[in-house]
């Protein structure tokens, strides 16, 4: 699958179950793999009310002007 960010194409890894949502509104991700030629971001963890979880995210070679459409203020 890929997806358009900002002005990039990005291919989403084929794995089928990376998200997760219970019915607490907790999400679980597993390895949701974001991929632009030599770029990549991973997602691994929980989002939800406790603190104690967490989401890591690991970038390889991400150019942070990648995000920069996203946070322009107006």
């Amino acid at each position: 699958m890929e997806i358009f960010i900002a002005d990039s194409l990005w291919a989403l890894n084929d794995t089928t179950d990376h998200i997760t949502l219970d019915t607490s509104g907790m999400v679980n991700l597993r390895n949701l793999r974001f991929e632009n030629h030599n770029q990549m971001i991973n997602l691994q963890g929980k989002i939800s009310k406790n603190p104690n979880d967490f989401l890591e995210v690991e970038l390889q070679n991400f150019k942070l002007a990648q995000i920069n459409p996203l946070i322009k203020s107006s």
